[in-house]
């Protein structure tokens, strides 16, 4: 079963019913609300680099949009 639901108009509406409409790089947080996966989840998936992320610094990540969106395509594919 797939985190969520990933198809292109529906995960736009998750970014805007996040309060997110717009945003092209998101924090382990957000997308730990949006996927509804724990924070200490998201840490995971960057550290074994299953979720790809830029860094800013020594401890800023930055998940582009675009990567969150082909990651969970690729657990629906796991999963299907």
């Amino acid at each position: 079963m797939p985190l969520i639901s990933n198809s292109q108009p529906h995960f736009q509406s998750l970014l805007d019913a996040g309060g997110l409409r717009g945003k092209t790089r998101l924090t382990p947080r957000e997308v730990s609300d949006l996927t509804g996966a724990p924070i200490s989840t998201v840490r995971r998936w960057l550290r074994e680099k299953k979720l790809r992320a830029l860094r800013t610094g020594a401890r800023y990540r930055w998940i582009l949009a675009e990567d969150l969106l082909e990651f969970l395509r690729s657990q629906e594919d796991i999963h299907a």
